[in-house]
């Protein structure tokens, strides 16, 4: 397949606007001025494989709609100190301290022995099928009123790829909603509204957020541009791992 790209050539990325600190605006709530909004990655203290590849898809699909990649650093779980970036946390309680240090800031806590989710007022949760969930919750940033705090979560490392594929995948994402979320091992997804929206927030459609088909149909040069980008993306997170790992 050829492509011309001339000084002419331009990107056509429709936007939504984001309205309140809800999951349907994501990943818009993390970009301004075309670029990431000083970003903060948390990731566990012993980062493996599965994690790079998690968190290098999650800033890749956050990535399509931006025009460089900067404002973004990373950190280890028990180097998370006051910050005034909006904070992306993933990991499991095992495996990064800042879960258990921000668990009482989160909608859907986990119990006493972080394995496995409590049940609240505006979701119940089935004892034993509460072991095997994922979560991504959506609140104020414990340092700055005005930030985002973004949890990916479980009680164990390999639920969390159910909630991978909401992050990362455009057709899935058009199913988040609400501020909470939790999802199966079977991939179903069920959302509420812990702060209750001030208005009702849009519905996600294929116009407003349009899916992966349609931007390839709209742009002929996005899939040259996709593929840098994204190569672009993991290797500046790998970057960040590395520059991590350089200062145990």
């Amino acid at each position: 397949m050829w492509a011309l790209i001339s000084k002419d050539t331009t990107f056509n990325f429709p936007r939504e606007i984001a309205e309140g600190r809800y999951l349907e605006y994501y990943p818009d709530i993390f970009i301004k001025n075309g670029s990431l909004d000083d970003t903060l990655l948390v990731l566990p203290d012993k980062i493996d494989k599965q994690y790079l590849t998690m968190a290098s898809n999650i800033v890749a699909f956050m990535g399509h709609n931006i025009k460089d990649v900067k404002n973004l650093s990373a950190v280890k779980g028990a180097e998370l100190a006051a910050t005034d970036a909006n904070i992306i946390v993933i990991g499991t309680p095992k495996d990064n301290a800042a879960i258990k240090d921000l668990n009482d800031k989160l909608y859907i806590k986990f119990d006493g022995k972080f394995e496995k989710f409590e049940s609240s007022p505006k979701m119940a949760l089935i004892e034993g099928y509460n072991k095997n969930l994922a979560s991504i919750q959506l609140t104020t940033s414990p340092f700055n009123g005005e930030k985002h705090l973004m949890v990916i979560t479980a009680p164990k490392e390999e639920n969390l790829t159910a909630a991978e594929m909401y992050l990362k995948d455009f057709m899935f994402n058009l199913k988040l909603k609400g501020d909470a979320a939790v999802i199966d091992s079977d991939g179903d997804i069920y959302t509420a509204y812990f702060v209750k929206p001030s208005q009702a927030p849009k519905e996600k459609t294929a116009q407003s957020s349009p899916t992966e088909k349609t931007r390839l149909q709209d742009n002929p040069q996005f899939v040259i541009y996709l593929i840098f980008f994204i190569m672009l993306i993991i290797i500046s997170v790998y970057v960040l791992i590395i520059i991590s790992r350089s200062k145990e």
